[in-house]
């Protein structure tokens, strides 16, 4: 991107750090960074600050949706605030029963071997159909 600043700042391992907690891609971060692709590729190399910034932004932000997913994948019991009648504040529990489809999500991803859907589809013919010699 000729004419638009690429010298790191030291500010930016903050920054960088924050945006990965928001799941921000790479792509996306150079966007704000106002800069390429490559330059953040760069940085990384070459700042150990930043490096170390965008991983653990990057790590701790997978890690807390891994621990949200698995949550609903087992089930859990969240706590409400409701208003009574008279105007008072109650805290109700409720239990979320497991979500089946984030516990198919878990163990595809966790165990595909055992769990990922197959989509290979092999065709064979046991007996083959005289009709379909016939149409040659």
């Amino acid at each position: 991107m000729a004419g638009h600043p690429t010298d790191y700042r030291p500010e930016y391992a903050d920054q960088v750090y924050r945006l990965c907690l928001l799941g921000l891609t790479n792509q996306e971060l150079a966007v704000f960074f106002n800069v390429s692709d490559t330059t953040i590729e760069n940085w990384r190399k070459a700042h150990p600050e930043f490096f170390g910034a965008f991983t653990r932004g990057k790590l701790e932000a997978d890690a807390k949706v891994a621990q949200s997913l698995h949550k609903r994948a087992c089930g859990l019991i969240v706590s409400e605030q409701a208003l009574t009648r008279d105007g008072a504040v109650v805290t109700l529990q409720k239990e979320l029963p497991p979500d089946t489809s984030a516990a198919k999500h878990w163990l595809a991803n966790r165990q595909p071997n055992k769990w990922r859907e197959q989509s290979e589809v092999k065709h064979e013919f046991v007996n083959r159909p005289p009709w379909l010699d016939a149409a040659k």
